[in-house]
């Protein structure tokens, strides 16, 4: 099969979408990603590209922080690219997914309730996390839920901490503070 075929291949089975480590992930045409050997930190996605440097087919599924791959295979063929991606989508399943299904199981309805708290590594920023709400402290000192100060954070080279709940609450102040200055 020719990366052509996979693509309709997939949408034919409705497979345009897989859980990989327990995070949704969607197909795309691997140039889309990466072209003329530029890596464009685009998070969530799998599919496959022709590596320009060896010639290889490489079937890569990339990650949901940062958009760097978190898998990657290389083959010497298309189609046996094309047939592990298909594999792959039809299980549903990487080999550390039933593991992640359970444990995410048992410990996520520990922590549901209860917020996790993170300082950026740049600047006095932070965020809270509580389940699948990401929330973010706003130049007013708020913490709102907003998607488009999540994909400003996506693709940066900053990273971010976890820090208490009181030192989130002194980030919060000082935004608070500033605002009045």
């Amino acid at each position: 099969m020719r990366i052509e075929e996979l693509s309709m291949q997939l949408e034919k089975e409705g497979l345009l979408q897989m859980d990989y480590l327990g995070c949704r992930k969607y197909y795309v045409d691997g140039e889309f990603v990466y072209n003329d050997g530029q890596w464009r930190n685009i998070p969530d996605l799998f599919g496959i590209y022709k590596s320009k440097e060896s010639g290889n087919y490489v079937f890569f599924i990339t990650d949901t922080e940062r958009g760097n791959r978190c898998h990657s295979e290389s083959f010497a063929t298309e189609e046996e690219a094309c047939e592990c991606l298909l594999e792959m989508t039809r299980s549903g399943k990487s080999d550390n997914t039933e593991l992640f299904d359970k444990t995410s199981k048992t410990t996520s309805n520990v922590n549901e309730d209860r917020y996790t708290y993170y300082k950026f590594d740049i600047g006095d920023g932070g965020m809270r996390k509580k389940g699948n709400i990401v929330e973010y402290i706003d130049k007013n000192g708020e913490w709102v839920e907003d998607i488009e100060l999540l994909r400003m954070f996506i693709g940066l080279d900053g990273g971010f901490k976890e820090i208490t709940e009181k030192e989130a609450e002194i980030l919060v102040e000082n935004r608070k503070r500033n605002k009045m200055v």
